[in-house]
């Protein structure tokens, strides 16, 4: 029986036991074992979003509170293979890091997965001499300090789309061609709904924009105020529904309050799932949410909103305008409302090149995820 190994370092939930196929994988006769380094490698966060709560209750799903039970747990499972979702190289509780990351190669040959992976905003390259004379030191300690994740390398990367399969081929890496998770939803929307019943709805895909539990953990303050977020974001849609002559919606965000959320948005909750309220949409309104390539594998048509307070120098704002580019969709802010007198037309174009670069690969598989990977990976020796 081949034994599979997840170590993670965020509270794992049911969310994250569906999409990785870990029920799945179980039926086919895989040995499974999550291990959850939350707890340990980071305690502020795993207290702030009470993580024992929220983290799914499963003989699988192991917490782990010190560096000597992970270790110990990983020789006792013996994994064949380790999919390593730790986050990599990082200053903070570097030690223990790169004990992890040998302990597990010791033991187990390591998948990394690329499945999430969307336009992000790409950094300056054409820096000064002076800039990059500057960055050297920087540079020669970083390198020196990613070296334990060089020589206990990664032996195969799963990818969605072709940009990170060019990405990961150029530096040498063995890449699987699977897809992004979000196919893996909407291909099950599909095989259970032969058709699609669109609702006169105009829908929006919050992502808990003052108060999203990342800003907590990454210790950066929020882009926006909460005092004029919620206003200003119902106040929108509620301009747009009358305009277009549709009902608007909510989805929130996986990880947001809902009480608090809730109640401070003037506008109905949706409490369908994200998949199917996307799908029976006539209009997707977001700013640089992951869940808008649910929107483009549906062909839903897109308009981006871009918080007035937003600054143009945040990385949020960059994303809007990478994704309005990529997918030729507006990206406008409460102003620039007024510019909509219909919705939206899909550039099918732009939505097949953003699929094939970031989605799914015309030439990979149609299975699930976790077919592909336990196929293509785990039963190989």
């Amino acid at each position: 029986m081949k034994r599979i190994c997840f170590c993670v370092l965020s509270p794992f939930t049911e969310r994250d036991y569906i999409r990785f196929g870990i029920g799945e994988l179980l039926s086919i006769g895989y040995s499974v074992l999550v291990i959850d380094c939350t707890p340990f490698l980071n305690a502020r966060f795993e207290n702030y979003i009470n993580g024992n709560q929220i983290r799914f209750k499963s003989p699988v799903v192991y917490s782990c509170y010190s560096l000597s039970s992970f270790i110990k747990k990983v020789f006792e499972f013996s994994p064949d293979w380790c999919v390593d979702i730790l986050g990599g190289f990082s200053i903070e509780n570097y030690l223990k890091r790169v004990l992890i990351r040998l302990s597990i190669k010791l033991k187990a040959k390591i998948i990394q997965y690329k499945l999430t992976s969307y336009p992000y905003p790409s950094l300056p390259r054409n820096q000064s001499f002076c800039r990059k004379t500057l960055n050297l030191p920087k540079s020669a300690v970083t390198y020196f300090l990613s070296l334990p994740w060089k020589i206990a390398s990664t032996d195969r990367i799963a990818v969605g789309g072709s940009f990170d399969f060019n990405k990961f081929t150029k530096s040498n890496k063995t890449v699987v061609k699977v897809h992004n998770l979000d196919f893996d939803n909407y291909k099950k929307f599909i095989l259970k709904n032969n058709s699609i019943e669109t609702s006169n709805t105009i829908l929006f895909l919050d992502e808990d924009f003052p108060c999203h539990c990342d800003l907590f953990n990454l210790k950066v303050e929020p882009p926006v105020s909460e005092a004029k977020y919620f206003q200003e974001i119902s106040n929108n849609l509620n301009f747009l529904a009358k305009k277009l002559a549709l009902n608007p919606l909510i989805k929130l965000h996986p990880r947001a309050n809902y009480s608090k959320s809730s109640s401070l948005y003037k506008i109905p909750i949706t409490n369908l799932d994200t998949v199917k309220a996307i799908a029976q949409s006539s209009l997707v309104i977001a700013h640089c949410s992951t869940a808008i390539q649910l929107a483009v594998l549906f062909m839903k048509p897109i308009i981006l909103l871009i918080p007035n307070e937003l600054s143009k120098k945040s990385i949020y704002f960059k994303s809007i305008v990478k994704f309005s580019t990529f997918l030729n969709v507006p990206a406008l802010n409460s102003q620039d409302l007024e510019k909509i007198y219909k919705i939206p037309e899909v550039d099918q174009s732009n939505y097949d090149n953003y699929l094939e670069n970031y989605v799914k690969m015309k030439s990979s598989s149609d299975k699930f995820s976790w077919e592909i990977i336990a196929s293509e990976v785990f039963s190989k020796n």
